[in-house]
């Protein structure tokens, strides 16, 4: 592990990006990371073209610090799991193609993981931002307010989002990689393991991404139709324990989300009582989106990419 003049220990990262059909704005995550604080020549970045049609090799060709491989199966996990079959680093940095890592992304992330006892995992903070200028439109503001709450994640539920996630090599040679047959809930499942094995896990707030609000009600409906898959799939794995593992559970056992008051007095994008409600409604709606679609899955029906 090198160090810099200074004499702080700069392991060699590796950031894994899978991508499918989203060039567009994989550049603009690759620019990016140019700009990272962390020393040029201690990091990687591999971007995992998942079957794409749009010549992602092209855009990632015009950065240096950038390499393509391919896996055509399809599911971001196997697709993970190729970077990481690639990658150098002693630690192995995640995020995604419509992500963007703030400059001091991979300082901060390196660091909090280093000041762990021993090997772990670090899930860093991931910050909503809006297509549009002015006031974000229902889907957006929904989008912000339910998902993406990397310190409940980490903190409650052992995992982080592989929008912004940190971990040592040691930690993967141990658990292993993530369950390519998932299309979701991957980040999850191999938290849950990386817990069980005894890792630490932490949260550090300092490690920014920012990750841009699905901006219509259908593209939120087709993520809880995907992670719903995702549920299914890992429904008689007993750890996982935050996941239904029926429809009776899924309809009756588990809090709607966003709750009320989780609306109305911790999210700023929240204003009054009645959109509070329109929100709760909203969540209402996809339950039962997802209950469909367990029946359709039970039926024989694939998993959603």
């Amino acid at each position: 592990m090198a160090s810099d003049p200074s004499g702080v220990l700069r392991p060699f990262v590796s950031v894994i990006i899978p991508v499918f059909n989203d060039a567009r704005r994989l550049r603009g995550c690759l620019d990016a990371l140019e700009q990272q604080t962390y020393p040029a020549d201690r990091y990687e970045v591999v971007v995992v073209d998942n079957g794409s049609t749009d010549r992602p090799e092209s855009v990632v060709a015009a950065h240096a610090h950038a390499v393509c491989v391919r896996e055509p199966r399809p599911g971001s996990y196997a697709a993970r799991n190729a970077g990481l079959a690639r990658a150098k680093g002693e630690v192995l940095a995640f995020t995604d193609a419509d992500a963007r890592p703030e400059p001091g992304w991979l300082e901060h992330g390196v660091r909090r993981l280093g000041a762990l006892e021993g090997d772990g995992m670090v899930g860093g903070r991931l910050e909503c931002v809006f297509d549009r200028q002015g006031t974000p439109n229902f889907a957006e503001r929904f989008d912000a307010v339910t998902y993406l709450r990397q310190q409940h994640y980490v903190e409650r539920q052992h995992f982080a989002a592989t929008a912004n996630m940190f971990a040592t090599r040691a930690v993967f040679d141990r658990v292993g990689g993530f369950r390519a047959d998932l299309f979701s809930s991957g980040d999850a499942e191999w938290g849950t393991r990386v817990h069980r094995a005894g890792f630490p896990q932490a949260y550090a707030d300092d490690a920014v991404v920012a990750h841009r609000a699905r901006g219509s009600v259908w593209k939120i409906i087709a993520l809880h139709r995907r992670l719903l898959g995702g549920w299914f799939a890992l429904r008689s794995t007993p750890a996982l324990p935050h996941h239904p593992t029926s429809l009776w559970q899924l309809l009756n056992g588990f809090p709607l989300y966003p709750s009320i008051w989780f609306s109305m007095r911790q999210h700023p994008q929240v204003h009054g009582r009645g959109q509070a409600l329109s929100y709760y409604a909203f969540s209402l709606c996809l339950r039962y989106v997802q209950a469909l679609e367990w029946i359709r899955l039970s039926l024989g029906g694939r998993p959603r990419r």
